[in-house]
């Protein structure tokens, strides 16, 4: 295997390693000879450089995509805006990740500290308990304000393909090798 390349603490990527990324992201499913199939190299470089990423936490794990209505799961879906105090929003932040109803979590520094949060509930009851027994009660939180979401129109994971500096530099690399 090559010697693994670091720029910044960061495991550095190379055009093959983001083509083996974007092939997993189509189809985790796929095999290591299949992904080597479509890329033009060998099975036993896909499995080293896969292995290689999911050491480094480059992939960090591998799941089925659901679209929960199909799937019969009926609930609530929320924006949650947790304005905090600035001391108290990593744990504010920390303690919301914990909540099984939190399904994702950030923190954004604009006018004031937020602490924005999708979340999800069966009912509308079980939302407002959520939100007035578990995080209206946490150390530093201001206020709340909550959107209710009440139609999807797209929802996408990150992609390696919509990433354009990335994607154009794989598609740049593919170009020359073919001219080869």
């Amino acid at each position: 295997m090559k010697a693994m390349r670091f720029k910044n603490n960061i495991l550095a990527l190379d055009a093959t390693d983001y083509r083996i990324l974007e092939a997993l992201q189509e189809d985790s499913r796929l095999t290591y000879t299949a992904i080597g199939k479509r890329l033009g190299i060998a099975h036993s470089t896909v499995y080293d450089r896969i292995k290689r990423m999911e050491k480094h936490g480059v992939i960090k794990k591998y799941t089925a995509l659901l679209d929960a209505e199909k799937a019969g799961a009926k609930g609530i879906t929320a924006i949650m805006t947790v304005y905090t105090d600035p001391k108290e929003s990593e744990k504010v932040a920390e303690q919301l990740s914990k909540a099984q109803q939190a399904l994702e979590v950030y923190t954004s520094l604009s006018d004031e500290l937020q602490i924005i949060a999708k979340v999800f509930a069966d009912t509308q009851e079980s939302l407002h308990e959520f939100i007035a027994n578990s995080v209206a009660p946490l150390p530093g939180v201001l206020r709340i304000r909550t959107t209710i979401l009440t139609k999807k129109f797209k929802e996408n994971q990150f992609s390696i393909v919509n990433n354009q500096k990335k994607s154009t530099f794989i598609k740049e690399k593919r170009n020359t090798r073919r001219r080869k």
